[in-house]
C-alpha cells in the first residue's frame, strides 16, 4: 500500500512562470513542474519520468488563465496521458496478457479451434519475450510461421498497450496533489 501521506507540494511564481516542487515517498520521490503561464507550456521532471505538453499562447477564445487551465486538464487523468504520452508518441506498456488473450478469440472465431495446440506452441515460444512488445511479435510471427499457425492478416490489431504504472502514478499526482495546490495559489491572486 502506497503512504499518500508523504507527499507534499509548493508551488511558487516567478514572474510568468509557476514552479510546483513535490516530494513523497518510494512511489515518487521528487517531481518538479513548471508552468509557462505565457507560453502555456508544462514541463515536468520526476524520479517516475519526463512529461511535457506545450498548447502554444492562446486561450481558444475563452477567458481563463494558464493556471486555471492546468487545473482542469491535469485533473483529468485521461486528458492529461493522452496529450503527454500518447500524442508525443512515448511509448506505453505491451499488455501482454490482453494481446494473448485477444489473439485467442480471434484465431478460434477464424478458425473454429482447429489450430489450437499449434497457436499455444507460438505463443509459449514468444512469451519469452513477454515484456517487449516488438520482441513478442517478432518472436511470435516466426513461431507461427514454423508451426503452419493460421495467422489472419490482421492479427496485429490484437496487440494491446496500457499506460506504465509509473506515468498512471503521474497522473494520479497530478490530480491528488498538484491541483489542489494550485487551486490554492489561483484562490489568492
Amino acid at each position: 500500500m502506497i503512504d499518500k501521506s508523504k507527499r507534499k507540494a509548493i508551488v511558487e511564481r516567478y514572474g510568468d512562470m509557476v514552479v510546483i516542487r513535490m516530494t513523497g515517498g518510494p512511489d515518487c520521490l521528487w517531481l518538479n513542474m513548471y508552468l509557462d503561464t505565457k507560453d502555456w507550456q508544462m514541463t515536468c521532471d520526476s524520479d517516475i519520468g519526463f512529461y511535457a505538453y506545450r498548447w502554444g499562447s492562446h486561450t481558444g477564445g475563452k477567458a481563463e488563465t494558464f493556471v486555471e487551465f492546468c487545473c482542469r486538464w491535469l485533473y483529468d487523468d485521461e486528458w492529461l496521458l493522452r496529450k503527454c504520452i500518447g500524442e508525443r508518441h512515448v511509448e506505453k506498456r505491451f499488455d501482454h496478457e490482453k494481446t494473448v488473450e485477444n489473439l485467442r478469440v480471434m484465431i478460434q472465431e477464424d478458425t473454429d479451434g482447429e489450430d489450437e495446440d499449434n497457436l499455444e506452441y507460438a505463443l509459449e515460444t514468444a512469451g519469452e519475450h513477454g515484456d517487449d512488445r516488438r520482441a513478442w511479435a517478432a518472436a511470435f510471427a516466426v513461431a507461427a510461421d514454423h508451426e503452419m499457425t493460421y495467422l489472419p492478416d490482421e492479427w496485429y490489431t490484437c496487440i494491446e498497450e496500457d499506460y506504465s504504472p509509473w506515468q498512471k502514478r503521474f497522473a494520479e499526482i497530478c490530480r491528488e496533489v498538484i491541483v489542489p495546490k494550485l487551486r490554492e495559489v489561483r484562490a489568492h491572486e
